[in-house]
């Protein structure tokens, strides 16, 4: 029922379609997405390449556009590391990485702080059983 909300379908309309005429309103409601995605990538695309440096290969609809199949999250990923890979910069996954193996590091620094993680400590060193 969301789907077809967020689609426009009213909720009168949304009881009277049969399960298949549902599908095929939604998969061509997704399809007019799509193109709208790719009409603005294609938009993006000159605004983006004015800012690659001298040198390093322009941003192409590939880097833009994935391939179709997978999810969404994924698609967020390889478009932000394709535009990050050929503009230099980090993408969001690297970024979420770096703040967990900081974030892990941290703990681990406050364990061994802690009175377990001294009492642990002592025990592997050997001065208290």
């Amino acid at each position: 029922m969301f789907q077809a909300a967020v689609a426009g379908l009213k909720p009168a309309e949304f009881w009277a379609l049969t399960p298949r005429e549902l599908e095929t309103y939604l998969r061509g409601f997704n399809e007019r997405l799509e193109l709208e995605r790719d009409f603005l990538a294609e938009q993006t695309l000159p605004l983006v390449n004015v800012h690659v440096p001298r040198g390093k290969p322009k941003v192409s609809m590939r880097h833009l556009r994935p391939k179709r199949g997978k999810k969404k999250l994924e698609e967020a990923e390889d478009i932000e590391s394709g535009v990050a890979e050929v503009l230099g910069g980090v993408s969001m996954r690297e970024k979420v990485e770096i703040a967990r193996r900081r974030w892990d590091a941290k703990e681990e620094r406050v364990y061994w702080k802690s009175d377990e993680g001294r009492r642990l400590r002592a025990v592997i060193a050997g001065d208290e059983e």
